[in-house]
């Protein structure tokens, strides 16, 4: 039965998907009973996801058993397989008794397996009549239930390399979209060198090349930035003694005259 499962699971499929599908498996070689899958938290809830049962019997998914009243139950069905011939003469099963009235469960067998970090799940195959079951149908649940917490920690695995996949193509797609805006941007920053570069190259043919002194200094002058060629050639003093001195081109003017223009 297990070769059966294996062979006709896809290594794509989800955990629930191969849940569900062993479930059917399992449904169809033992056609009387009802098998269900249920998963039982840290806070003893207990919900069926999965359920198939022959005409006669009813579906229990979705139904959510609170099992925090039978903490005794809950911690032997967590730790290794249950397996219960008659449910009314169990003590364990006292404080749950009516649940399994209510269901129609007469006898079960159930084995635990791992879900997630918070999560237990539960294979269970029972019957409404009291039986004692078999070695195989025992056996078979058990080893079902095996290769299930293989299947289903190789579907999560899957599904998180997927996730990282997706993760990983998401964020080159944001990097291309952001090295495309940076490309963009470095365009047009050049543009704007290079027009900036043309500009101050004909303002240095304009200063270099008229008759008059061009110069720019501070707001209150008394720092120099700039001056033309034409300087050291009209006024006979250098430009690097202005540079260290905004006033030095004073030096040129008759001290008689200075007064008229300070």
């Amino acid at each position: 039965l297990v070769s059966d499962i294996a062979r006709g699971q896809s290594a794509e499929v989800s955990a629930f998907e191969s849940i569900k599908s062993t479930i059917g498996y399992v449904q169809e070689k033992f056609p009387d009973y009802r098998i269900s899958y249920s998963v039982l938290n840290k806070d003893y809830q207990d919900k069926v996801l999965i359920s198939l049962q022959p005409e006669t019997m009813s579906s229990l998914e979705g139904t959510e058993i609170d099992l925090s009243f039978a903490p005794l139950y809950a911690t032997s069905l967590l730790a290794r397989i249950l397996i219960v011939d008659d449910v009314l003469e169990n003590g364990l099963l006292d404080p749950v008794v009516d649940v399994f009235k209510a269901t129609a469960v007469r006898s079960f067998i159930k084995v635990p397996l791992h879900h997630s970090k918070e999560l237990k799940g539960i294979l269970c195959m029972d019957s409404p009549e009291p039986r004692s079951w078999t070695g195989n149908e025992m056996a078979s649940l058990l080893r079902i239930g095996k290769y299930l917490e293989i299947a289903i920690h190789d579907a999560h695995l899957i599904e998180e390399v997927k996730k990282q996949e997706t993760l990983l193509k998401q964020t080159e797609k944001s990097f291309a979209k952001k090295k495309s805006k940076l490309e963009e941007k470095n365009i047009e920053l050049n543009q704007q060198t290079i027009l900036l570069e043309e500009r101050e190259e004909r303002l240095r043919q304009i200063t270099e090349n008229i008759g008059e002194v061009f110069w720019l200094a501070s707001a209150d002058l008394q720092k120099m930035l700039y001056v033309s060629p034409k300087y050291e050639e009209l006024w006979g003093r250098s430009s690097e003694a202005l540079f260290e001195n905004s006033r030095d081109w004073m030096e040129a003017i008759h001290p008689d005259d200075r007064g008229a223009i300070e």
